[in-house]
């Protein structure tokens, strides 16, 4: 099958599940390096090989929001932002 898998993540404090896993006609982003990474901190998707050899790196955002936008019921108030 070609194209690419969408998968979808949810979390709830320190708990994260696989909600959803789709099939997408699409091709995925270039991989960004394969190596040259090591001892670095941050946020990355990795596919490897049935050897255990990295095949794809797609380097990203922190994927979990750690701040919420609040809209207040009044209309002549502004939106807040909660950490």
């Amino acid at each position: 099958m070609s194209g690419a898998v969408r998968l979808i993540f949810e979390y709830d404090g320190e708990n994260v599940r696989l909600v959803s896993r789709q099939h997408v006609d699409m091709a995925p982003p270039p991989s960004d390096a394969l190596d040259g990474f090591a001892g670095q901190k941050g946020f990355w998707a990795e596919l490897r090989g049935a050897d255990g050899g990295l095949l794809y790196r797609q380097v990203m955002h922190d994927p979990i929001r750690r701040d919420v936008e609040v809209f207040s019921d009044d209309p002549l108030q502004t939106i807040s932002g909660l950490r």
